[in-house]
This record gives C-alpha cells, sequence and structure tokens, in this order.
C-alpha cells in the first residue's frame, strides 16, 4: 500500500512525492533547477521553498502568473513562464536538477528526441534529472492504439493533433546512458487513488544522475 500511495503522489503531483522525498538532498544547496512541465506549481514551489533557484515552465500564461504570485507571496526564488522546451533559454550556467515530469507521453517520438537532447546539454557532471514516462500496459494505451493515427513505435496522434507515446517496459535507462540510476520503477497504480480496482497507470519513475 505504501508503494502504491507513492505512486499515486507521483502521478496526482503532490509535492513533495517519494521521488524527491528520497533524492531532493542530493541537489547542489541553493542550485538551479529547471521543471520542464510545472502543472499545477506544487513542486515548483515545495523547491523553491526549500531554498533552490527554480524556473517552471508552466502550461499556460495563467498558471505562470499564479505560480509566480505564490512564490512572490512566500518570498521564494522561483520564475514561471509560459515557455515550451523548445523555446527555453537556459542560459549559459547547466542546470542542477531537471523535473520532467509526464512530458514524454504527451510528445511525438520527434519532439521527445529533442527533449532528449536538450536534457543533456543542460546539466553537467552531478546535475540530477527526475522523469516520470508511461509504459505500454497503461490503461489508455489500447483505446489510443485503437482509435489515434500511429505516429512511431507506440506513439500515436489524434484527430486533432494531440500525442500520446508509450515507452516498452525495461528501456528508460537506455535512453541514459550518460547517467547514473539512482531510482527506476515501473508499477500500475490505479489511477484512481480511493477506488477500490479499476484503470491503472503503466508509471516509469526514474531518479538519475549526469555522469
Amino acid at each position: 500500500m505504501q508503494d502504491t500511495n507513492a505512486a499515486v503522489a507521483v502521478l496526482t503531483g503532490a509535492a513533495p512525492d517519494s521521488l524527491l522525498e528520497a533524492f531532493q538532498d542530493r541537489i547542489r544547496p541553493g542550485g538551479r533547477i529547471l521543471d520542464l512541465a510545472s502543472g499545477d506549481g506544487a513542486r515548483a514551489l515545495h523547491l523553491a521553498g526549500s531554498g533552490y533557484r527554480v524556473t517552471a515552465l508552466a502550461p499556460t500564461a495563467e498558471a505562470a502568473e499564479s505560480l509566480n504570485e505564490a512564490a512572490a507571496a512566500g518570498g521564494h526564488e522561483l520564475v514561471a513562464c509560459r515557455d515550451s522546451y523548445l523555446d527555453h533559454d537556459p542560459g549559459p550556467q547547466p542546470y542542477d536538477a531537471l523535473l520532467c515530469y509526464d512530458l514524454m507521453p504527451r510528445l511525438s517520438r520527434t519532439d521527445n528526441a529533442s527533449l532528449l537532447h536538450r536534457i543533456f546539454s543542460w546539466t553537467a557532471h552531478g546535475s540530477l534529472l527526475f522523469l516520470t514516462a508511461r509504459h505500454v500496459d497503461d490503461a489508455s494505451y489500447d483505446e489510443v492504439s485503437a482509435t489515434w493515427e500511429r505516429a512511431g513505435l507506440h506513439s500515436f496522434r489524434s484527430p486533432g493533433g494531440e500525442y500520446r507515446t508509450y515507452l516498452a517496459r525495461g528501456v528508460v535507462r537506455n535512453l541514459f546512458r550518460g547517467w547514473n540510476t539512482l531510482h527506476h520503477r515501473e508499477c500500475m497504480p490505479l489511477i484512481e487513488e480511493n477506488a477500490a480496482d479499476g484503470p491503472r497507470a503503466g508509471l516509469i519513475e526514474l531518479v538519475a544522475g549526469r555522469r
């Protein structure tokens, strides 16, 4: 049950989740952190409140404004902006940590390759990566694969242009050969935390350190 609850926290954006609780203290104190898909901003605010300098790429301009207001109210060093990772300018210094929660499933295979290139170029020796993705046993896979256009291996495009990309089990570490794996888990938590049974997410968790 404890592992299931921890996975649900990772899925829902609770902060600190089990990955941050276990590995946050390995990030350089006061270091620069980029949250590539900040969602409601809970993780970014938690890290900024812990003394890190955080940049958060927010899903909407409204979300960025709300996150900046919350950071200012708390006196935290956090800048949120409505940027895509494709447009983001990281500046001359590498990030000490990157958060990449549930971004890969929403990108095409081509855009995922671009994301992986940026993750490597924006980090340096000792940088940490916190990443989640979805594997092919995810509850949505069968319906998506049957109703969306195939756009690559385990990757599909909706009529409206959205993407869903899944990874085969066990391959995520192969994408990060220049990194030391600190944590890797592939599990099937219930999508609805309080349900007795129901659809399950095919969750991949990875925490890695740049060599």
